[in-house]
């Protein structure tokens, strides 16, 4: 399998393909496949090799989105190690890292259990993907800088992607599927590969509402994804599960 032709040319932080063809990166291969990783609630390790199990990071992440408060309450994370992948009959090595943020507690432990979903939740996930050709070698792990956060309708082309989602549910464990879409921000990493990541995120919906805040989140441990096809699902409405999801109130 060879790479894209073209070359890696530099503009400011970011790397992009010059003369090579426009096909989707991996991050953009499908709308709802933003993330290298994710399944129903905030996020899932994808085979990480963090060992973290249940507990809450801190969190100062406040905003108002589509009329609704949101205060989060804790932040677990997940490194997804560098996986080999065939997009559009091209191989390349995705390398990422996924944040979740919550308006309650027990995110990690609610994830680690596909039939259980959370009634009136709400949380934030944030993929960030270190994206290149698999001739290069592994991509890097995600560490310390600034992601500009691209809206899923329109991905970016660097190499260094960052996209995010806000999910809700109702009383009854259903997801809430009028919730605006991320169309930009900035995710800033203090600490990512090798510890549990922190820093402070900033992001834009489509009706114009704001979330922002710092965050110092937990290593949480989920069982494994396929990183290739992991798509997000709903966030804590049991979308993962195979048998009957439990709603907790």
């Amino acid at each position: 399998m060879t790479a894209p032709r073209g070359r890696l040319v530099r503009s400011g932080p970011q790397r992009t393909w010059r003369g090579a063809p426009r096909r989707p990166t991996f991050l953009a291969m499908n709308v709802n496949r933003i993330a290298p990783c994710a399944v129903a609630l905030v996020l899932a390790a994808c085979g990480s090799n963090d060992n973290g199990g249940p507990g809450a990071g801190t969190t100062g992440v406040t905003g108002t989105v589509a009329g609704v408060p949101f205060s989060a309450r804790e932040a677990i994370s997940a490194v997804v190690p560098p996986t080999t992948c065939t997009v559009s009959g091209f191989s390349v090595s995705v390398a990422g890292l996924v944040i979740g943020v919550s308006d309650f507690t027990g995110t990690c432990s609610l994830v680690q259990n596909a039939c259980s979903a959370k009634a009136s939740a709400q949380g934030v996930i944030v993929a960030l993907a270190n994206v290149v050709p698999a001739a290069a070698g592994p991509a890097q792990p995600v560490g310390p800088g600034t992601y500009a956060v691209s809206p899923i309708s329109s991905p970016s082309l660097s190499t260094r992607q960052a996209f995010a989602k806000l999910a809700r549910t109702d009383p009854g464990c259903h997801p809430v599927t009028s919730v605006p879409a991320v169309t930009g921000g900035t995710v800033t990493l203090t600490s990512a590969s090798g510890t549990p990541a922190a820093g402070e995120l900033s992001l834009t919906f489509s009706d114009g509402s704001t979330l922002a805040g710092p965050f110092t989140s937990t290593a949480c441990a989920a069982p494994p994804v396929d990183v290739c096809s992991a798509t997000i699902g709903g966030f804590g409405d049991g979308s993962a599960c195979t048998g009957s999801p439990v709603c907790q109130p």
